[in-house]
């Protein structure tokens, strides 16, 4: 019989690799769907309720974004129609 511990410690290996996976595959849609202009600018910080979270490194990157945020999101979903938002922070871009 399986150790609690054991089995808990399975699931959560499986869902970390459920994230980075889903993590990798929305990295890629933001590259082949944005230029290498906004990738200089922006960090993915994850997906949250089918929302996609982006960290932008300034004022003026945020509020060009937020301008071009629909067709973005629409570039996106071709890809991936779960994607259902994007919301643009400020935030270190490394």
């Amino acid at each position: 019989m399986e150790q609690v511990k054991d089995i808990i410690d399975s699931v959560i290996g499986n869902l970390a690799k459920q994230g980075s996976h889903s993590l990798d595959m929305v990295e890629n849609i933001w590259h082949q769907t944005t230029d290498a202009k906004i990738q200089q600018h922006t960090k993915i910080g994850g997906l949250k309720d089918q929302k996609l979270i982006i960290y932008v490194d300034s004022s003026p990157w945020l509020y060009q974004l937020n301008f071009k945020k629909n067709r973005i999101l629409k570039n996106m979903q071709e890809y991936n129609p779960e994607i259902q938002g994007i919301i643009f922070k400020l935030g270190k871009v490394l």
